[in-house]
């Protein structure tokens, strides 16, 4: 039979790492978004049509930012998650 080792504290370290700088990902995007969205309202630096245009284009694309950083956050609830079962495994049958 194979054995085979697995770091878990390691595992599970990184798999928060990854949670914690996805959200501080979707931050950032927020920042940019709300920058990006607001060029033909708030700030007024670009109107018209086209302006409209971009923006409505810009929340569309804002959607699928926030699937990935969900899909960065989700591997890392998943690593920590892994980690966590291995360890409760070993535990319960002694390794």
């Amino acid at each position: 039979m194979n054995n085979f080792d697995i770091e878990t504290k390691e595992l599970y370290l990184l798999g928060s790492d990854i949670m914690k700088l996805s959200n501080e990902l979707n931050e950032e995007f927020e920042e940019l978004f709300k920058r990006l969205t607001g060029v033909n309202t708030t700030t007024g630096e670009w109107i018209g049509e086209s302006a409209d245009s971009f923006v409505a284009s810009a929340k569309i694309e804002k959607l699928e930012y926030i699937k990935f950083k969900n899909s960065l956050y989700n591997y890392g609830k998943t690593l920590c998650d892994i980690a966590t079962e291995y360890d409760n495994a070993t535990t319960k049958v002694g390794a």
